[in-house]
């Protein structure tokens, strides 16, 4: 049973206009703001803050248009969308940022309207920039990683030589995610990342003008989810990442195999929820939903990135489902409705509130160590071993289509979200996938192409130059011949250092029925690893002295599935469904 309250009333005092609430950029997790607004009986004013994102985001905006009572696109000028506000027939409560993009524009426009849950924009670059929160964290004298900024290439090179301190993380500053960033163990690699990113254009639209150069955080990585209304400050949930290191396939693969929700309160839970406070508090985040990730190190917590937003795609679903209470009711409650939720729970001083944990949840990352033509759907085939705690399977690869090893988050292959009572009945569980996985039953696949290959993927990048880089290493067990799966002739050894952005791409050809095996996975692996998230980190011998931008984000990820397989997130099309064509078969 999920929790909700009604606000009391959706017309103001001081107008005659009704109530309505702002979503800028209402997709991914943004969804969930929507479901909470339309069952208080709030009418939703969409702002788009860019036509310019990825397919993604945009096809999300028809996906849900329903929920809308009316849309206004922002043309850059914010005098302008204040006027075209002010016409409407609503008096605006509060402004919610739905995705990343939308956040900077959310915030502006929060402090625009003068609403009493504005945050400002002070502090705002704090909020957004990876290096700036890092260095705000510095000055308020809350621990950070040690860093350096800057977009000259020979700078940065300089600094990591007098820092001489080996692996470094570089990423851009105004991205979202796990966008860009890569995990560097040389000089030759910092130049060749920079060379790579700077001067492109991130999902959100933005240009890279500058990498954050910062130490690399060893430790366990938390998220911890948080809720604020007036400087005060609520955990909702507390997540923790399990890494497996070394893969049969791919000795030298680190891939997080999955995130569990933890009780409210132990040790490392004090830790990090104080730390996150303190990390709130010095960004200026006073009001609103904030998704915070930390890596608990030798010498303690240590930020990652804040992101003033819910927890993207599944998390506000997914914190209801282990606790009661989604992080999107939080939010709504804290902005829009009083904080009356929030008053009910917040407590002074050292006694915080404990989230209740009413269900145990781990999001399980499939791994898979095949390659070839599915000829059975993967959620099809999760579903079919009749688990209890099997909640909903996102797969990465669809019937059909060419599935490659897992090697990192960007070419595992697909996700299952397990909820249940009990925490040995999802251990069971998850030991019962990894047997069918290792076992051959989970990806059934074959050589042979369909008579008729669907699509990989909506859209295609523009061509690019197959470079002399080493092959994909695969498995001996391989129904398609791994020489010719991976030879840099067949387009399979692309070049790491060039990834165009996914909205910039365009439609393309893809391989025609009776197209070679070899070549069709030369035209998959293409296509996956050609989109603005990807790593070819994960197709390169593990020799190969090259970069790698790599996935840490499994909600970054889970944006990577949907826009690689076309697929817009509502809650309708979220899973494949078993069909009973295939059941029988």
């Amino acid at each position: 049973i999920f929790f909700r309250l009604s606000c009391s009333s959706t017309m103001s005092t001081s107008t005659t206009k009704p109530d309505a609430a702002v979503v800028v950029d209402p997709y991914s997790s943004g969804r969930y703001l929507l479901y909470d607004l339309k069952d208080r009986d709030i009418p939703i004013i969409c702002i788009r803050s860019s036509l310019n994102l990825g397919k993604f985001f945009l096809d999300a905006y028809t996906a849900n248009k329903e929920y809308y009572a009316t849309t206004v696109d922002f043309q850059d000028n914010l005098e302008q969308l204040l006027s075209e506000l002010n016409n409407l027939p609503y008096n605006i409560i509060a402004v919610f940022p739905g995705c990343e993009p939308g956040v900077t524009l959310a915030e502006q426009l929060s402090e625009a309207l003068k609403l009493p849950t504005a945050n400002g924009t002070e502090l705002l670059q704090s909020r957004k920039d990876k290096g700036e929160m890092q260095e705000q964290l510095r000055r308020c004298g809350v621990p950070a990683a040690k860093q350096f900024i800057s977009g000259d290439v020979e700078e940065l090179c300089e600094w990591a030589r007098n820092n001489n301190e080996w692996p470094l993380v570089a990423k851009p500053a105004s991205s979202s995610g796990s966008d860009g960033v890569y995990f560097l163990h040389s000089e030759e690699e910092l130049r060749a990342a920079h060379a790579e990113k700077v001067g492109t254009m991130d999902p959100n639209g933005n240009v890279v003008n500058v990498l954050v150069l910062q130490e690399f955080l060893a430790g366990t990585e938390y998220i911890v989810d948080t809720v604020s209304h007036g400087g005060r400050h609520l955990c909702v949930a507390i997540w923790v990442y399990a890494k497996r290191r070394g893969l049969p396939w791919n000795p030298t693969a680190i891939l997080c195999e999955r995130d569990s929700l933890l009780p409210p309160d132990g040790e490392i839970q004090d830790t990090l929820t104080s730390y996150v406070f303190s990390v709130l508090d010095a960004v200026g985040l006073k009001y609103g939903p904030c998704h915070t990730e930390v890596m608990f190190t030798a010498r303690g917590p240590i930020l990652v990135e804040v992101n003033c937003r819910l927890h993207g795609l599944q998390g506000p679903q997914l914190i209801a489902l282990g606790t009661g209470t989604s992080k999107a009711t939080y939010a709504v409650d804290a902005l829009a409705c009083g904080a009356k939720l929030f008053n009910e729970h917040y407590k002074e001083g050292p006694q915080r509130f404990l989230y209740p944990v009413q269900k145990h949840v781990v999001q399980m990352v499939l791994i898979c160590g095949t390659q070839g033509f599915l000829t059975r759907g993967i959620a099809n085939s999760v579903y079919a071993l009749k688990l209890p705690s099997v909640y909903k399977v996102l797969p990465a690869y669809q019937k059909g289509k060419i599935i490659v090893p897992s090697c990192d988050l960007n070419t595992a292959a697909g996700y299952a979200l397990m909820v249940h009572e009990s925490a040995e009945q999802i251990e069971e569980d998850i030991a019962t996938i990894r047997r069918a996985e290792e076992d051959g039953t989970l990806y059934q696949v074959s050589c042979e192409a369909p008579v008729c290959t669907p699509q990989m993927s909506p859209s295609q990048s523009p061509a690019l130059t197959p470079a002399d880089t080493p092959a994909i290493q695969l498995p001996k067990n391989s129904p398609i011949p791994i020489a010719g799966a991976a030879s840099p002739a067949d387009g399979v050894g692309l070049s790491p250092f060039v990834m165009p952005s996914l909205h910039q791409g365009t439609p393309g050809s893809l391989p025609t029925p009776g197209t070679s095996a070899p070549e069709m996975l030369s035209a998959g692996m293409f296509q996956r690893a050609s989109h603005s998230y990807g790593s070819m980190s994960s197709f390169n011998a593990s020799d190969a002295s090259v970069p790698s931008p790599m996935l840490h984000s499994m909600e970054r990820a889970e944006e990577v599935w949907a826009a690689v397989n076309g697929f817009t997130l509502t809650d309708e099309n979220e899973e494949d469904v078993p069909s009973l064509n295939e059941e029988e078969m």
